[in-house]
């Protein structure tokens, strides 16, 4: 059975069966010396052919880089073999490379993609001598030309090539596995050394070592690839599922997990960009190789996931990256997508259900708020009206009058709050026509121009036309800007600015007011809503203005949104239906 069909398995005992001489290295190999007293390139052969092959599959199972590799293991072969130099031509169905030693250390690697016209040993005119051409003669199935010996197992040999002049050579096939196929070329000074049929045998059998151990290397270092690709592909999934990490935090651990992954971990570094926030793990701004994936959040590029190397090895002659890297950060950024929206449907979800909580709890107060007007406004009117009559009788003493005065005035300011309750308990019901929202909103706020004056604020208004039409009461509308602009004033001081915006989105259409004052903390973002809820000093507010605002509305159909960063200020976006959307029709 040829060698390169047997089972994997048998192959070392096919080789010895095939080769007898390497079988036996150990065996009595001869080479014809140069001189009686200057050891062989065979007899150094023979001494060290057991610890350079342990050498070699050492290295192969260790996975080592290619460039490394073919480095360590020329420089063994050279030694033992007595040659001047050597050359490992190997082709596959995706790449052909011819490797060069010298046995003074240096090396070189040429590759080039499989078919391409000019393939390996065409980069330099000193390199295109005879042997890379009988290299080619042999790779491509010729027969051999004159002076050239060849041996049953294809080996081409000879000791006095023309071109270098009077060079020994030796082409040994070198067998990969099935789709790779090659060539061990050795050279030689004639005064050093002469092959010999024996000789020949011998590095046939080397050259059999010398092929496993690339097969082995191969699939080592694949398999090392992949367990790292896999374990960092686990390791990610573990951090993004931990809910209870802080989203950046979780961000940040996963970036530190990528350069590990890569070929060449201490050269690494690596980013994520997402939302123009960066987290890096190394100097990204050193990179000379990068390589990146886009992350991509429901058709929306979000950012990127960037893994490269700050320095170049010498082993990225055929490239710094392995294709199965460019899968693996494809994979990446898929998964830190996945992360992203996972992220942002718990944050919705989050806010949703808080906005439920939210409305239940004013749902209550307003129920509690309407029993309570009920009860106060019968009481109240009562009182309201006895001072009036009081007041009218004109039978009373001036310090009287004056009490009675009093009495009134606090019974009007109790009598707006049971109105502003009642409006936030939703007792009264809003008579709901088509109007146009931008002149409804300038209407309200033409009202409120001179008392911004006065306190030296500019208001602006930044009014849709054509206008949107939205099915509501006018008055409740008034009311909801009124209260709005009267918020902004009493949070506004000095030279500040109020600007009310209307906005049409097609469906729905928005009345928009913003300030430049003191802004709101966090702390009481979830309570400005709450009936009687006041940052303000005694007599100033009621606590109510926000709330009826919010249940006006609500009974509209809209809602309403804040947004406020402390000293800067504080956006109120009421958002409402269309008179169209609001009745499945055009107005």
């Amino acid at each position: 059975m040829p060698f390169a069909n047997c089972p994997v398995k048998g192959r070392i005992r096919a080789l010895f069966a095939e080769f007898p001489a390497t079988g036996a290295v150990m065996l009595e190999l001869a080479m014809k010396p140069t001189s009686a007293s200057t050891p062989s390139g065979l007899e150094l052969l023979k001494a060290g052919i057991l610890p350079l092959s342990r050498q070699i599959l050492r290295l192969a199972n260790a996975g080592t880089p290619r460039i490394r590799f073919l480095r360590e293991v020329s420089k063994g072969l050279l030694e033992h073999a007595g040659c001047d130099r050597l050359e490992i031509w190997l082709s596959d169905v995706a790449l052909d490379y011819r490797w060069i030693a010298h046995a003074d250390g240096t090396g070189r690697f040429d590759f080039a993609r499989t078919g391409t016209p000019a393939g390996v040993g065409e980069g330099k005119p000193h390199e295109n001598d005879g042997v890379a051409e009988i290299a080619k003669r042999i790779l491509a199935g010729a027969t051999p030309v004159s002076s050239i010996h060849i041996t049953s197992n294809g080996s081409w040999w000879t000791n006095r090539l023309s071109s270098p002049a009077g060079s020994a050579v030796a082409w040994i096939p070198l067998v990969v596995d099935e789709d790779t196929r090659g060539l061990l070329v050795l050279m030689a000074e004639p005064a050093r050394l002469k092959f010999s049929p024996d000789a020949i045998a011998a590095l046939e059998g080397m050259a059999q070592i010398l092929g496993m151990a690339i097969a082995t290397r191969r699939a080592q270092s694949a398999l090392r690839e992949r367990i790292k690709e896999l374990t960092c592909l686990y390791r990610i999934s573990h951090v993004i599922e931990q809910e209870d990490v802080p989203f950046e935090q979780r961000i940040s651990r996963v970036v530190s997990l990528l350069p590990e992954a890569w070929q060449f971990p201490e050269i690494a570094a690596a980013q994520i960009m997402l939302d123009g926030r960066s987290n890096e793990a190394g100097d990204c701004s050193k990179l000379v190789y990068r390589q990146q994936a886009d992350i991509v959040v429901g058709g929306t590029r979000r950012g990127f996931v960037e893994v490269g190397y700050t320095e170049s090895y010498e082993d990225f002659a055929e490239g710094p990256f392995l294709p199965e890297e460019q899968k693996l950060i494809g994979a990446v950024a898929r998964e830190l997508a996945l992360c992203v929206e996972r992220h942002e449907t718990y944050v919705e979800r989050c806010r949703m259900e808080e906005q439920i909580r939210h409305a239940d709890r004013l749902a209550t107060l307003g129920q509690f708020a309407a029993g309570v007007a009920h009860e106060i406004n019968e009481p109240l009117g009562g009182i309201l009206g006895f001072a009036q009559l009081i007041q009218k009788s004109g039978e009373i003493s001036p310090q009287s009058a004056a009490d009675v005065e009093q009495i009134i005035a606090a019974s009007l300011r109790a009598r707006e709050i049971v109105r502003k309750i009642m409006l936030f308990a939703r007792q009264t019901y809003p008579e709901k026509r088509a109007i146009e929202l931008s002149a409804a909103v300038d209407d309200a706020v033409l009202f409120l121009e001179p008392r911004c004056a006065k306190q030296g604020i500019k208001l602006e208004r930044r009014l849709a036309e054509p206008s949107p039409v939205i099915l509501a009461d006018p008055v409740q509308i008034n009311q909801v800007v009124v209260n709005l602009v009267v918020n902004a004033l009493q949070a506004t001081s000095g030279a500040g600015r109020i600007v009310v915006q209307t906005k049409d989105l097609g469906g729905a259409a928005q009345i928009i007011v913003s300030d430049t004052g003191c802004g709101i903390k966090p702390e009481i973002m979830d309570r400005i809503f709450n009936p009687f809820f006041t940052t303000k000093e005694i007599g100033v507010g009621t606590g109510l203005g926000l709330s009826v605002v919010h249940g006006i509305v609500t009974s509209h159909g809209g809602t309403i949104d804040v947004t406020s960063e402390p000293g800067h200020g504080a956006t109120f976006t009421v958002n409402l239906p269309t008179a169209a959307e609001s009745t499945g029709k055009g107005v």
